[in-house]
């Protein structure tokens, strides 16, 4: 019994620590286009170039939005963060969670819904959907790394709404259309999610 009891507070401590490392990162790279992006600026994430870059030309074409904090595992919240594109074109945005040396402590958040400029983007709230390779149902207007883990969930969001789980290695790509010297604000609600 003892035993049990020991088995069964290890696997709360893991749940616990996943949801303890469950930050939301969203990572912008357009390198392809080479529309730099300036003036980022967020008062609840932090905000730079990809430091991981290596061509240092290349890195004022990124940004990374992190946060300093751990999601909470039941409440939602909203972050946002914005910037400014020096020319037109499209941009490959990536949601997922934060790096961690040990692939166990990369956590799980969950999307509810995404917004650019106090609006949602196209399928930003996950309800329109179809069905992948191998039966896996992917939100439309979003796209999916070849062997991701991503998990669509029907009713996972804040109202009961679909919600898609995502980690640091299982992201969530979009593409935004971007205007010259136009200032554009990304926001997301999310929250921490466990691992199973």
């Amino acid at each position: 019994m003892k035993k049990l009891i020991t088995l069964a507070l290890a696997a709360l401590a893991a749940i616990a620590a996943q949801a303890a490392n469950s930050f939301l990162r969203v990572d912008i790279n357009a390198t392809d286009q080479q529309i730099a992006l300036t003036k980022p600026y967020s008062d609840c994430m932090v905000v730079s170039p990809m430091n991981w870059i290596k061509n240092a030309e290349n890195r004022k074409y990124t940004l990374s939005a992190s946060m300093n904090d751990p999601l909470s595992e039941s409440e939602w919240e909203d972050f946002s963060f914005s910037f400014t594109p020096e020319k037109a074109g499209k941009l490959r945005v990536s949601i997922c969670g934060q790096w961690a040396k040990e692939e166990a402590e990369r956590g799980w958040l969950l999307i509810d819904s995404i917004t650019v400029n106090g609006k949602l983007i196209a399928n930003g709230d996950f309800k329109q959907t179809y069905t992948g390779q191998y039966g896996k149902v992917i939100p439309k207007k979003f796209a999916l790394d070849p062997g991701s883990k991503v998990l669509y969930i029907p009713d996972g969001g804040k109202e009961k709404t679909p919600a898609v789980k995502v980690n640091h290695d299982h992201r969530l790509f979009f593409n935004l259309p971007v205007e010259a010297g136009k200032s554009y604000e990304l926001s997301f609600t999310v929250k921490a999610a466990p691992a199973k």
